[in-house]
């Protein structure tokens, strides 16, 4: 009896690892660099608003993931509004950035 309830519990922690219950970045896009997701993600990783900026429609994992956390940012300017080697990005939006310029040739509908 008791070996059955081991094996039960070990093949129940076993089922959660493997669906990525212990993982949060599991329903994420991930990539290399901030500007290779821009540039190569889906484009319903990204989503145009009516004020004509871009906002996330995901969590976005950088690199490995281990670094800053940038969550609801609001980017506005002339140059790339993220510049990180790893992280995670979540809820941003961006308007008028180098973001914004390949959405828009990649994107835009």
């Amino acid at each position: 009896m008791i070996r059955t309830m081991l094996l039960a519990v070990f093949v129940g922690a076993a089922v959660a690892t493997a669906a990525g219950a212990d993982d949060p970045h599991a329903n994420a896009y991930t990539a290399t660099t901030w500007e290779v997701a821009v540039r190569t993600l889906p484009c319903d990783a990204f989503r145009k608003n009516d004020d004509g900026s871009w906002s996330q429609t995901r969590q976005i994992v950088i690199g490995d993931g281990r670094g800053a956390v940038i969550d609801s940012g609001a980017f506005q300017h002339t140059g790339w509004g993220v510049s990180t080697a790893s992280g995670v990005l979540i809820n941003n939006s961006f308007k008028d950035t180098g973001e914004t310029r390949v959405l828009e040739l990649r994107c835009a509908k």
